[in-house]
Order: structure tokens, then sequence, then C-alpha cells
């Protein structure tokens, strides 16, 4: 039996016996998403032959829309692959202008763990979970969550169960979170973390823009015992289905940016063809 085949009979087995009605806010999404960017990519909708895959994306996205709990964004999105409704979107040649100030702000950035007292404001932080947002993910999953505190009994308690005693002296603190629920038994080991990784670096690229320093912190199951990230878990009040991957301590920048450290010659590290 060809793979086709295969996807067409999974396919057919959804649509008999899956009801986007019983799926959670998180799956539904998740199934969504993966579904009409994988029909996005075959081209237009009138080049789309999958027919099964066009009913039950077009049902997943009823149900959500019902639910309301998809951006203004995404119902667009899904308005023009599904149903070849057209919105505006003006196609640019690609910019050269700012080429040389997003390489200077990406060879200026740098781990930061010294800070000056000072909260994030709701604004600054929005800013910085919107650059986040825009990075890549698997099948356009967006799995990512963030969460700020600037409590210092809960900065001190992350600083201690993960060993770091500098990031005690962070005013601010952001909780990387992912949400396992939209990834499949195969990928769940592996993927979440690419996911998460592009997210941070957006992230932390804005942050270096705005004058603020950060520093990119492991904080998974090889760094804190499962006790410890279950209590932090219910402190903050995680959902089961989300994870920690990392803490991002941050803080406007306290004196001036470090030198960065040398790299490696870039013709030492590029291989045309072969290696």
């Amino acid at each position: 039996m060809t793979n086709k085949k295969i996807r067409g009979f999974k396919l057919l087995f959804l649509l008999l016996f899956k009801n986007p009605k019983k799926l959670t806010n998180g799956k539904l999404e998740a199934l969504l998403r993966a579904r009409v960017h994988a029909i996005e990519k075959q081209g237009n909708i009138e080049e789309t032959t999958d027919f099964l895959s066009m009913i039950w994306s077009r049902q997943l996205y009823h149900e959500a829309k019902k639910r309301e709990i998809l951006s203004l964004e995404e119902l667009e999105w899904c308005d023009n692959v599904l149903f070849g409704k057209k919105i505006k979107n003006e196609i640019r040649e690609l910019s050269t202008s700012h080429q040389a100030q997003l390489l200077d702000i990406i060879k200026e950035r740098r781990s930061i763990r010294s800070w000056q007292e000072g909260k994030l404001t709701k604004e600054e932080f929005e800013l910085l979970v919107n650059a986040a947002k825009w990075a890549p993910s698997s099948s356009h999953r967006q799995p990512w969550h963030f969460l700020l505190t600037n409590d210092r009994d809960k900065i001190k308690m992350l600083s201690e169960f993960r060993d770091q005693k500098f990031v005690n002296g962070a005013p601010n603190c952001i909780l990387a979170l992912i949400n396992l629920e939209t990834y499949n038994s195969e990928e769940v080991n592996y993927t979440p973390y690419l996911d998460a990784g592009a997210a941070i670096q957006n992230l932390l690229l804005m942050a270096h823009s705005m004058g603020f320093g950060a520093c990119w912190v492991n904080f998974g199951k090889m760094e804190v015992p499962d006790d410890k990230m279950e209590r932090i878990k219910n402190i903050f009040g995680i959902p089961n289905d989300f994870i920690i991957v990392s803490i991002i301590p941050i803080g406007k920048l306290n004196g001036k940016i470090p030198t960065a450290p040398g790299r490696k010659k870039t013709t030492d590290i590029t291989h045309m063809g072969v290696f």
C-alpha cells in the first residue's frame, strides 16, 4: 500500500470517528495549523488534490472559529488557504538595507549576568514575545508560551533549584514554556526543543535591541529534579501539558556590553557540495 493510500485511510478515519468538538483547544489549534500549513505547501487551493484533507481541515477550522481561539491573522490565513479568500498581502522585494544593522545586533548580543533594578513593563514584555512568536516552528504549531515574573521569592527559588546564583540577582525572569500536547509521540522528545530554541533566540535579539541584557539558562530534566519541577509548575500555575524548557533572567544593562569572544573563521565552517 502506498503512502498516499495510507494517508487517505487515516484522513477517512478522522472524518468518520474523530469529532473536532471533543478536542482540547491546544490539540485543535495544533492540528489545524499543521493541516493548513501542509495544504498551503501544495500550492493554491485550486491545485489541492487531497480532498479529504481539505474537508478535515475545514471542520477543524469551523470548530476553532466557533471557540474564538484564533487570532485575526490566523483567521485570515486559514480563509486564504482553505477557501481561497484573497487577503491584502503585498508582495515586495527583500530589502538589503537592514542587513548590516541586523548582523551588528546578532554579533553584539551577549549573555548578561548583572542588571540594574527595574521591572519590565507589560508593553516591553509583549514586544519581546511578539518577536519570539515570529520564529519558525514545526508544522506551524506555535507551541510556545512565555511567563514573566518579577517576584523576588520566586526568582530566588528558580535560582536555587537551577543552582545558578547569578539568576537571583535578576529583577525579572521569563519562563519559556512549550505545550507538549501539540506534538505526537514520535516528535515529543526532540522537536519541541528546536521550536523553543528558535523563539528564544528571537526574544534574545529583540531584548538586546531594546537595551536589555538577558541570559538563556537551560531548565529541563537534566538540570532540575522532577520534584522541584513539579513544585515550580504548581507555584506558577503551569498546566500539566506544558514543560519549562528554559528560564531567561533579564533586565536593563548594568554597564557596558562585554566584548564578544572570538568566533571561528567563516571559511572554516563553510562547505560547498561536500564536506
